[in-house]
C-alpha cells in the first residue's frame, strides 16, 4: 500500500488502484472520538507526540458499566507495579472508602496482586494507565489458584496473557488458574482459565448459571 500525499493521512491508497482503505468506527465510538479531536489539535498545535487510541474510546463507551470483563493475550508487561489509584498515595495507606476498592476488601479480594514478571514495557505502562483510569483491576496473580502467585502466562519468563474485570465483576468469579500449555493452542502461551456466576438479578437469590471460559 502507499500514501497519497493528496489524500487525508488517515487514507492509504491500494498500490496500482484507484482504492483505498480507510479507518471507520461505530457511530457511537465516532461521537465520543468528536470530544477528543479539539484536544489532540491544541497539543499537536504545542508540538506534542499524540496519538488518539481506539483503547480509550472503547472504554470511554462502557466505563459507566459495573461489570466489564477483558481477556486475552495483551503483550503487555506490568510489573508489579499498582493497577488503581488510591486517595491516601504519600501515605502509603488504601483508601478503603474508595467503592471498587472497598467491593474487593470486603469480597476477600486481595488489593495488591503478585507478578512473577518483574519487567515493564512500554505497552504495560499504557495498560496501567487504562486500569487507573476506569477502575479496572488484574486478576493473574490476585485471586483463586493464582493468588499471591501471578504465574509465568508466556515461556515461562513472562506475563502478558491477562484477565482484567472490574471490582463488581470480580466478585463473580468462582475460579481463575493458569492450566498447563498445549500446542494445540499455542506453543508458548499458557492456556487461562476462568469459571464465573451470572445471576438473573443483582440481588443474587434467583437462578445462576456458571460460565467457563479457557
Amino acid at each position: 500500500m502507499v500514501k497519497d500525499p493528496l489524500l487525508p493521512s488517515f487514507y492509504i491508497c491500494l498500490k496500482g488502484s484507484d482504492y483505498g482503505v480507510n479507518e471507520q468506527f461505530p457511530p457511537e465510538i465516532e461521537q465520543r472520538r468528536r470530544r477528543l479531536y479539539p484536544i489532540m489539535k491544541e497539543e499537536r498545535r504545542k508540538r506534542a507526540n499524540v496519538v488518539l487510541k481506539i483503547s480509550y474510546t472503547l472504554m470511554m463507551k462502557y466505563s459507566d458499566h459495573s461489570y466489564i470483563c477483558l481477556l486475552g493475550d495483551f503483550n503487555a508487561r506490568t510489573g508489579d507495579d499498582l493497577d488503581f489509584t488510591t486517595y491516601e498515595e504519600f501515605s502509603g495507606r488504601f483508601d478503603l472508602n474508595d467503592v471498587s476498592l472497598n467491593t474487593l476488601a470486603s469480597s476477600n479480594i486481595n488489593i495488591l496482586r503478585k507478578n512473577m514478571d518483574e519487567k515493564k514495557n512500554n505497552f504495560g505502562n499504557i495498560f496501567l494507565q487504562l486500569f487507573r483510569a476506569n477502575n479496572l483491576f488484574i486478576c493473574n496473580g490476585r485471586i483463586w489458584e493464582d493468588k499471591y502467585k501471578g504465574q509465568f502466562t508466556c515461556e515461562n519468563v513472562s506475563v502478558v496473557d491477562y484477565v482484567i474485570g472490574s471490582a463488581n465483576c470480580l466478585t463473580l468469579f468462582q475460579n481463575f488458574s493458569n492450566l498447563e500449555t498445549s500446542k494445540l493452542f499455542s506453543d508458548a502461551h499458557t492456556p487461562l482459565s476462568l469459571s464465573m456466576c451470572i445471576y438473573e438479578n443483582e440481588k443474587r437469590n434467583h437462578f445462576k448459571r456458571e460460565l467457563h471460559i479457557n
